[in-house]
């Protein structure tokens, strides 16, 4: 059987007339795109060479096209992981916001159990004002509030779209985001100290860490962040 670039440009050979020079430049253009999805470097100059033998256009010419290809598809791959991590921080945010805004207005439904600074530590001083019962008019007094517009759009926050119990489950839905985001971070961190590492002892700790917190996010255990 032959490899499946192989037959990727048989069967194009098949559908173009390499004597007339438009045909020859579709040819090239489909046999480039089949190319540019090998993983390997070598296996690309192999074909890159059995389409010069067949099409006489020079190598380098060639390779200009399959960089090309290559750098739109790198172009496109970065463009969607910005619009996912946008999607994600964007989630983050509103998080965040109904969390702060709730522990500002002092709601019933708070989780009194939580370490709020070690959830989200870069509103540490919001939330230290909130801990202190601080009145919503006061918050004017300790920060600008139209240089941050987070806490303005928490201190605004409408919570009559909720009744009682639905703000109590939305409230652990968003400390759940926040808290999981958090673990899967520091997961993807230890992960890759865990790829570097070579000592056999720091890797079984590195191990255990992450079986942790895989655990924790399988199970959605806010432990970690109960106040101590």
């Amino acid at each position: 059987a032959l490899p499946v670039t192989d037959f990727l440009i048989n069967n194009e050979l098949k559908n173009f007339n390499l004597n007339q020079p438009d045909q020859k430049g579709k040819f090239l253009t489909n046999c480039i795109a089949h190319i540019s999805k090998l993983d390997s470097a070598s296996e690309e100059e192999i074909y890159l060479d059995k389409l010069n033998h067949l099409t006489s256009i020079p190598i380098d010419v060639l390779r200009r096209d399959l960089n090309k290809i290559s750098n739109k598809r790198v172009e496109v791959k970065k463009e969607d992981e910005n619009q996912t991590l946008i999607s994600r921080e964007n989630g983050n945010l509103r998080a965040v916001k109904f969390v702060l805004a709730s522990i500002i207005h002092q709601k019933n439904f708070v989780d009194k159990n939580i370490d709020y600074k070690k959830l989200m530590p870069k509103y540490a001083e919001i939330v230290e004002k909130s801990e202190e019962r601080t009145p919503i008019s006061s918050y004017f007094d300790y920060f600008d509030i139209d240089a941050n517009p987070i806490l303005k759009d928490c201190i605004e926050m409408n919570f009559s779209q909720f009744n009682d119990e639905t703000a109590k489950t939305y409230f652990s839905s968003c400390l759940w985001q926040i808290a999981s985001q958090i673990l899967m971070d520091k997961q993807n961190e230890i992960n890759q100290k865990f790829k570097d590492c070579v000592d056999p002892d720091e890797r079984q700790k590195l191990a255990i860490q992450m079986q942790g917190i895989l655990n924790a996010i399988k199970e959605k255990n806010m432990e970690e962040f109960y106040v101590r």
